[in-house]
């Protein structure tokens, strides 16, 4: 696998080439989601009628549910095997053999030939096609992570499912399973290291029922992981085409234990976890049937240093709270583009844009519903493959989170933008990304004064960033590519939005991969990071300064308020916005808004 990643503030660019597909450590293609054995030939003739000397035809009837003890198989062997043997006739011609007249005539009907007649009622814990993606993703993420430390592991299911053709039916199942299980891998790792050692006996467990059934399942396992690898063995010596297998085989022969790993992570998973809402229940549960005591930070599979971050900032009962919601599944959000779907001259009551709405997104409105925390914002029933909706397509929605909005809703809009008095504001969205706080209030400036977007990965971003706007029907903003070329525009800025890169420790049931990254030692240097982007911000500040973070951690949000009070005397602290995943459902988001003192004679305010 070739890639490059970047950090997590956005320098991500990955490119996956053939390699990546071929050596993936599982099987990947379709034809391999059932074994062999369901591949079977029913009432089939096999005939040669171009060679003469084939005077009777062979009845073929492959059926594994006739095959029922292995004392039958050499027999049956004997009676469906097609022969191996060339033959010649009179002139000297080689004829086919029956094998290759057989994969011949049956070749289009992906009908395979299992001549070990494998039994699958030994297969106690069949090794299913979503069981066998959701191992391969986790296990390339792993190995890519250690050469790529910020590797988003939302781009990575991206490109692999993409890469590998995951039909739809198994997607959502696959990215559910490996989300879940990236989520609860501090427990399901301590469950494995339990169970494999009590069937290793290095652990010394004194419920002896319990003890030979974990043996038992780990036995299971095992058994059901050969069975899979000689089917796939069979399938190489019987493909004619072999480049319809992956080069995965080896992998899988010489990684057996890396295999057993991830298998029991999965058994347990979906053994409790899966299609269960209550994970608490059933984390209690488990703890229950394995009979020991889990480490509280394990069971609410938080990392200990990122656990006593959370003790450290809000307390037991409230870290212990924050830890259980980041193991949920996080609701979609999106938000109305008013651009495309109001009128920039009129008024519109709540119940005005709900009429609009059902009226110009009726598909939409039909699973999803108005917000009753913010004007434009809509929340959604369930996960959709949003982007796919013609309605997206054409800009009449966008995929946002609740507390983006809020914070652009409490602090831009309600404030600064009714503050201002000029016609032609300028605003400078100084970490732009591709531009999503900003489209987010753009359209209360109604086409009038402009907003200047800069981030420092622009140059790479800078077309999905321009293709978003052209979506959305956004025209007045322009891009920034080199601070030093911007020095006109220092002191120009009516405002400035700092939403700076942070430990996203808001964000967690998004974005799983992050809590295993936060300790105090990563916390402090993003600190200093983010000071040094809010001097440079600082610079281009007329009247207000927006600092905001997807971080609930008070050294990135309260704690450089401080900072920035103590550094900037001329700032006055207008107000605070706090957002807790805990609060609404939402992300968890931090906003602070300044204002300039010396430039209250420049601002006439408006009565609100």
């Amino acid at each position: 696998m070739k890639s490059f990643i970047s950090s997590s503030s956005g320098k991500l660019f990955t490119k996956f080439n053939k390699t990546f597909i071929q050596n993936s450590c599982l099987v990947h293609s379709r034809n391999y989601h059932q074994p062999i054995s369901t591949f079977y030939l029913k009432n089939k003739k096999v005939s040669s009628d171009s060679n003469k000397h084939h005077k009777k035809q062979s009845n073929v009837s492959i059926s594994f549910n006739k095959i029922k003890t292995s004392e039958n198989n050499q027999e049956n062997k004997k009676l469906f095997q097609p022969k191996d043997i060339r033959t010649k006739n009179n002139e000297g011609e080689e004829y086919m053999t029956e094998k290759e007249q057989f994969i011949k005539k049956y070749k289009k009907d992906k009908i395979l030939i299992d001549s070990e007649f494998l039994n699958e009622k030994n297969d106690k814990i069949p090794f299913t096609f979503v069981e066998r993606q959701t191992i391969s993703i986790l296990y390339n993420y792993q190995q890519s992570c250690l050469q790529y430390k910020n590797l988003p592991l939302d781009k990575f299911i991206h490109f692999y499912l993409k890469k590998n053709s995951i039909g739809k039916n198994s997607k959502v199942e696959i990215i559910k399973s490996v989300y879940e299980i990236k989520k609860l891998n501090l427990l399901l790792d301590f469950v494995k290291e339990f169970i494999l050692n009590i069937e290793t006996n290095k652990k010394d467990y004194k419920d002896l029922i319990k003890n030979r059934e974990f043996k038992t399942i780990v036995e299971n396992l095992k058994n059901s992981f050969e069975i899979y690898l000689n089917r796939i063995n069979n399938l190489k010596m019987t493909l004619e085409d072999k480049k319809q297998l992956p080069n995965s085989v080896t992998f899988l022969e010489e990684n057996k234990q890396t295999i057993l790993n991830y298998r029991i992570y999965y058994y347990f998973y979906k053994l409790y976890f899966l299609n269960n809402s209550n994970i608490l229940n059933a984390i209690e549960k488990m703890e229950n049937y394995l009979n020991i005591k889990i480490p509280k930070h394990i069971k609410l599979n938080c990392p200990i240093n990122l656990y006593d971050l959370l003790i450290e900032n809000y307390g037991q009962e409230k870290a212990d709270e924050l830890c259980l919601i980041n193991l949920q599944e996080a609701p979609i959000y999106g938000r109305l583009n008013d651009i495309k779907l109001l009128n920039k001259d009129k008024t519109y009551s709540k119940s005005d844009i709900n009429n609009v709405f059902k009226k110009k997104l009726p598909n939409i409105f039909e699973i999803s519903k108005l917000s009753d925390v913010t004007t434009f914002g809509i929340k959604f029933n369930q996960k959709q493959e949003l982007r796919l909706f013609p309605e997206f397509e054409n800009g009449l929605f966008e995929i946002q989170d609740e507390s983006s909005q809020i914070i652009i809703e409490e602090l831009i809009k309600n404030i600064v933008l009714k503050r201002l008095t000029t016609s032609k504001p300028l605003v400078l969205d100084f970490c732009s990304g591709t531009g999503g706080k900003t489209f987010a209030f753009i359209g209360e400036l109604k086409e009038k004064g402009q907003v200047y977007l800069y981030d420092i990965r622009l140059n790479s971003i800078k077309t999905e960033l321009k293709k978003r706007a052209k979506r959305l029907g956004v025209s007045n903003i322009s891009l920034i590519y080199d601070l030093e070329k911007s020095n006109n525009l220092h002191h120009k800025m009516d405002a400035v939005i700092c939403d700076v890169p942070c430990s996203g420790s808001g964000t967690l049931r998004r974005n799983v991969e992050l809590k295993y990254k936060i300790n105090f030692q990563y916390v402090n240097e993003l600190v200093l990071k983010q000071r040094e982007i809010i001097r440079e911000g600082m610079q281009f500040c007329k009247h207000y300064f927006v600092y905001s973070t997807c971080s609930i951690l008070k050294k990135e949000n309260e704690d450089q308020v401080q900072w920035i009070l103590n550094q900037y005397k001329d700032l006055e602290l207008l107000k605070e916005v706090k957002i807790l995943p805990t609060n609404n459902g939402s992300d968890g988001m931090y906003g602070a808004l300044f204002f300039k003192k010396h430039s209250v004679a420049s601002l006439n305010n408006k009565q609100e």
